[in-house]
């Protein structure tokens, strides 16, 4: 038990840390700026600075701007707004948390619009665990 909390602080710690280092970037405009949830606008003359950054917290990018998106993918983003073609994802998950950082481009090829996300996951209740169980073995008869 003692083990998994300090698994939890450091991956709290890690994403603030990349927000903080997101932050030290020149910004075009900061929308929306919260714990779990940045998203704002910056040039792309600092994109490679950004995306350093980025795969050195998610890796490389789980979706290319040159690939189109998967179902799995357009699903996990579309509370965020979703990505498509043209656009790039990043993202980790762990027991507790998903992480997303999305890339749109702009028509005008000068500015990026990002989001980096963390959406803490809902612990699945007792009642919820039974009612899975009960749908599981109601199948199998």
């Amino acid at each position: 038990m003692h083990f998994k909390m300090k698994y939890v602080i450091f991956k709290i710690m890690i994403f603030s840390e990349l927000l903080l280092k997101i932050k030290q970037l020149k910004l075009n405009e900061t929308r929306k700026d919260t714990n779990n949830f940045l998203e704002f606008v910056i040039l792309k003359e600092s994109l490679a600075s950004l995306t350093s950054l980025l795969e050195k917290h998610f890796g490389p990018p789980t979706k290319p701007s040159i690939d189109s998106p998967s179902k799995k993918i357009l699903q996990d983003t579309a509370p965020y707004g979703g990505i498509d073609k043209g656009q790039t994802l990043y993202s980790l998950s762990d027991q507790n948390s998903s992480y997303f950082a999305l890339l749109w481009p702009w028509s005008d090829n000068k500015l990026i619009t990002v989001k980096v996300i963390q959406d803490k996951k809902k612990p699945e209740t007792d009642l919820t665990l039974k009612g899975k169980f009960l749908n599981c073995f109601r199948k199998n008869n």
